[in-house]
């Protein structure tokens, strides 16, 4: 314990009092490691000041009554507190000077406004803080390790610029929204929350946001490395309002979850002029969207760009957006997840255009719809719940269906999908194919120029079919491989699924109650030519030739497909120098 205290002009003896509250001064001689043990008292003061390196207090409560700026550090001094702190007057600032250090371990009571300043480095190291909003601004950055905070807002770059950073498994920050918003980048300034471990809550209700970019030009980002970052129902705005040239809003997420009611662009209020900039960019991590979704709220001109790359977007509701977004492949394909986090289903639309060289995973027992002009060109991977695409606006790629719905809508007559390879696991996959009352086509609704791989049975549905015809759903140019065949799910009535592996195309027919038959036959010395019906419009047929009967050996001398009223003609060269020739027509 020690027994004097400089209060700036003379030594005080004793404990600090708190009628009246000193000043004290750690500090006037060289820098070393000195511990000023409270001796598990409650000390009062009104400020403190650190002017040489090196000094700990523990072991008390350091009450502190003076307004303005209760604790100081000087510039490159060093300063920790493991003791608790209390702070009842005013709104206390923290000011540690440029190359200074303060390391708050023990946590703290403070009234109103919170205020850490002066461009120096603040870490929060252990301890429960708690208090009105905490500031932080001017060229001081401030970790949290394993301390919990408690606030009612936090404002990162408010009258300068700040970077926030959680780095610690117990790092604990929740905020209440009392007072309004909370926000990042201020006033022309940079703010920046980087949140690599730990989880921040907002556990207000609704009705909150998070402003990344709050006014004129500030520039906010949020980083999403690891932990949980929960605004709950609340909002995570995207440049909120810094609508002057160079303002912008930026969330990166790779690592991590964080969850909202919805992602905006802008604040709905808000005019933006040229030069001001969003950007949502995603390499990992998990987002997890409310029934707001993703949207746009700005007025006027503001650049917003959305890059998904790896990770994967769910739903705590069913929830759309109509914004373009841009699929790259910078940490892979993006996933959508139809569900929350509870794997409970959940819908998903979008509207906009997809683009860019990425891919696209789909997961989740609910439905993904994809309703723009997508140009995408890195894949589509279905692993569970439904897909649901149209056949127009699609650049040519691999689809791979592992046991969910690929969901096909014809959006105009004789319009189709390419696809660039189709391969089927073994999970049950389906096909389903709404052909929209457009009428029977032999134009496919889904052409695939690829390789058609069949690791597992393929249950095809179709709808809004019509009730006579025959209908192509896809053919396939490519090598068949694999055990798996298509089968009839839900179809309509009276029809019949045909997969004609020798056309390479699955179609729906309704073939007539008697089979094909050779309705006439002429014959000359170098050929015989054939004439028949019954057959079904469109589809393949082939004729097989034997030159015996007691042990035939089939042999196709001719494949071709009927006509629109299911007949057909055919012209076989013959050998004089067989004996005999037995024909028969076929179908797949």
């Amino acid at each position: 314990m020690a027994s004097n205290w400089w209060n700036g002009s003379t030594n005080v003896t004793g404990h600090w009092t708190n009628s009246p509250s000193d000043s004290a001064i750690f500090g006037v001689g060289v820098a070393g490691s000195y511990t000023v043990n409270l001796g598990g008292n409650t000390v009062y003061a009104s400020n403190v000041t650190f002017s040489t390196s090196g000094y700990t207090l523990t072991n008390g409560t350091l009450s502190l009554l003076g307004v303005g700026t209760p604790i100081t550090v000087n510039a490159s001094v060093t300063a920790t507190i493991k003791n608790a702190l209390t702070m009842s007057a005013g709104n206390p600032t923290f000011q540690v000077n440029a190359g200074g250090t303060l390391s708050l371990a023990g946590g703290g009571t403070m009234s109103g406004n919170v205020v850490f300043k002066g461009g120096g480095t603040v870490d929060l190291n252990a301890g429960t803080f708690t208090g009105g909003n905490f500031t932080f601004w001017e060229q001081t950055p401030v970790t949290q390790e394993a301390a919990t905070l408690g606030v009612a807002r936090m404002l990162i770059g408010y009258g300068g610029d700040c970077t926030y950073t959680m780095n610690s498994p117990g790092a604990q920050t929740s905020w209440s929204g009392g007072g309004g918003d909370s926000l990042i980048g201020r006033s022309g300034n940079t703010g920046t929350w980087d949140l690599k471990q730990g989880a921040a809550t907002l556990t207000l209700a609704g009705g909150g946001n998070l402003r990344v970019g709050h006014d004129e030009s500030s520039k906010g980002t949020l980083t999403v490395e690891g932990g949980t970052f929960n605004l709950g129902n609340n909002g995570l705005y995207i440049n909120a309002g810094a609508t002057s040239s160079g303002g912008a809003g930026t969330f990166n997420l790779s690592g991590g979850t964080l969850t909202a009611g919805t992602v905006q662009f802008g604040d709905g209020v808000s005019t933006f002029s040229s030069g001001s900039t969003a950007a949502l960019n995603m390499t990992g991590g998990t987002l997890y969207i409310g029934s707001g979704g993703i949207i746009n709220g700005a007025l006027g001109t503001l650049a917003r760009t959305i890059m998904l790359s790896g990770g994967t977007i769910g739903a705590v509701s069913n929830w759309l957006s109509s914004l373009p977004m841009t699929l790259t492949n910078v940490n892979g394909a993006i996933t959508f997840q139809a569900a929350d986090s509870g794997s409970n289903a959940k819908d998903i639309t979008l509207s906009g255009a997809l683009s860019g060289i990425g891919g696209l995973i789909k997961t989740g027992s609910g439905t993904l719809t994809l309703g723009g002009a997508n140009t995408f060109s890195g894949g589509t991977t279905i692993n569970a719940g439904t897909l649901m695409i149209t056949t127009t606006n699609n650049v040519s790629m691999a689809y791979t269906n592992n046991g969910g719905v690929l969901n096909l809508r014809r959006a105009n007559a004789g319009s189709s999908l390419s696809a660039g390879g189709l391969a089927f696991g073994s999970g049950s996959p389906q096909l389903t194919f709404n052909l929209a009352g457009f009428g029977a086509s032999t134009t496919p609704l889904l052409t695939n120029s690829g390789n058609l791989i069949m690791n597992g049975n393929v249950t095809v549905n179709v709808s809004n079919a019509p009730a006579s015809g025959t209908s192509i759903l896809f053919s396939y140019s490519g090598t068949r491989s694999g055990a798996g065949n298509f089968v009839a799910g839900t179809i309509p009535v009276g029809a019949t699924l045909i997969d004609d592996t020798v056309g390479q195309n699955v179609s729906i027919a309704y073939p007539p109650a008697t089979p094909p038959m050779i309705a006439a036959v002429s014959y000359n010395a170098s050929s015989i030519s054939f004439s028949g019906t019954n057959g079904t419009p469109f589809i393949t047929y082939r004729i097989m030739s034997s030159t015996n009967m007691v042990a035939p050996v089939w042999i196709p001398v001719l494949t071709n497909a009927f006509d629109a009223s299911g007949n057909f003609n055919a012209n076989i060269p013959v050998n004089p120098a067989n004996p005999s020739g037995f024909y028969r027509v076929v179908t797949p």
